[in-house]
């Protein structure tokens, strides 16, 4: 891939706890001692539009994610379309909306077809660069399948752990891109905990939703403003 320069200043500086504001160390570590999860801080003062690089796909923010360029290694995750609806409807939930205008983001041209590439994208390149060889996850699927195939590209090994019950194409999915599966009698929170007690125990590194994969979720926000700031999402 080529990217643009990116400013070092831009780089997370420490991670801080969500709930108690405790600083870490950037580190293979994604909760705090008190266990809330870990936001990326940042020690910058102006960052433009044109620090960004000059591509399409989530890694136009490159100076905004915790990666070098050589350790990226994109499947064409983010860029998705944002369209403007024509209508909005007159029945239900929707009838109640008052606002100028409502856009709809076709998550569905991401790898594995869910905006849960974005956040694996980043939290699995992110988690090798730091040691990891092991990650898993649990899931009610998507998640699952955007592990694999990102654990796949990067060359690490993926556990998915999800219910008996939940959907075969995710399933399928994961096992195709060479992750482990196990599917379990209980729920995704019984998932929950068996990711965490292999994360305590092993050297299994979870990458939970709501843990390193924030950061890069967060482009699924980020984008739509700017595109809407500039007037150019009327598609």
């Amino acid at each position: 891939m080529a990217c643009a320069d990116i400013p070092a200043d831009v780089r997370p500086s420490f991670l801080e706890c969500t709930a108690c504001s405790k600083k870490h160390e950037v580190r293979l570590i994604n909760t705090c001692d008190c266990g809330a999860p870990l936001f990326a801080r940042y020690d910058w003062k102006d960052l433009a539009v044109q620090d960004l690089a000059s591509r399409r796909d989530l890694w136009r923010y490159a100076p905004l994610l915790p990666l070098e360029e050589t350790e990226i290694r994109s499947r064409g995750e983010g860029g998705t379309p944002l369209y403007k609806l024509e209508s909005i409807g007159t029945g239900g939930r929707v009838a109640r909306l008052r606002v100028a205008g409502l856009y709809v983001k076709d998550e569905g041209l991401n790898p594995t077809r869910t905006f849960k590439a974005r956040g694996m994208a980043v939290a699995v390149p992110m988690a090798s660069s730091l040691g990891a060889t092991t990650l898993a996850v649990p899931t009610a699927g998507n998640a699952g399948a955007a592990l694999a195939a990102y654990a796949a590209t990067y060359g690490v090994r993926a556990i998915v752990i999800m219910a008996r019950d939940g959907p075969a194409e995710q399933a399928r999915e994961a096992m195709a891109y060479g992750a482990q599966l196990l599917q379990i009698d209980e729920d995704i929170t019984d998932a929950g905990r068996i990711v965490n007690e292999l994360a305590t125990e092993t050297e299994t590194f979870s990458v939970a939703t709501l843990k390193v994969s924030v950061v890069a979720a967060s482009s699924f926000t980020i984008r739509p403003a700017s595109e809407m700031s500039s007037s150019t999402c009327n598609r």
